[in-house]
């Protein structure tokens, strides 16, 4: 019988934790969805990912190469705008696609080559900035995490703050990549 008695007290002792944490998740349910809306973090795989963060930490980066945040109007129409807000993501991929199109523009005539490549090459030739160079990396591997999460959390502010920030490198890199010769007027 005490065997019994053992059996039952590690019982509750294994059960206890995760059954108060059900008995506070049904308390709370109702306030739930509005405490997860604020969380800024997403799940991709294994990795977890902080947009708050990872805005600040390419924001700081522009600002260490002498890069200011860009005001945005008249950059997008007003029907782009509506889509950043619906799907916030998107808005990382169209600024994105600017900065990808340089970047293709000034490799015509050489082998098809990655992002990464890219830059890598453009850096080792000296024919743009390390800061920016890194910056441009930074930004591509953001948006690819921001893109592939599911269902991420992205205020209005870090999607307007970021299409500042884009439109800001794209006209560095540009500048840079013109002075170098690389792009066609």
């Amino acid at each position: 019988m005490l065997e019994y008695l053992k059996l039952l007290v590690d019982l509750i002792g294994h059960i206890a934790w995760p059954g108060l944490i059900l008995l506070v998740v049904y308390q709370f349910k109702d306030e739930l969805p509005a405490l997860l809306k604020r969380i800024k973090k997403a799940k991709v795989g294994n990795a977890e990912f902080d947009f708050t963060e990872a805005v600040t930490e390419v924001k700081n980066l522009a600002f260490q190469a002498g890069i200011s945040i860009s005001g945005i109007s008249g950059l997008f129409s007003n029907q782009d705008m509506m889509l950043f807000k619906e799907a916030p993501e998107w808005a990382f991929i169209k600024s994105w696609q600017k900065i990808e199109s340089l970047l293709l523009r000034s490799n015509v005539g050489k082998p098809k080559a990655s992002i990464n490549r890219m830059i890598d090459e453009l850096l080792s030739s000296s024919l743009i900035d390390s800061e920016v160079g890194n910056l441009v990396v930074k930004m591509y591997r953001l948006r690819n995490e921001i893109v592939h999460a599911k269902n991420p959390e992205i205020s209005r502010g870090e999607v307007l703050e970021w299409l500042g920030l884009s439109k800001s490198v794209h006209d560095r890199l540009e500048q840079q990549l013109s002075s170098a010769g690389l792009l066609k007027t």
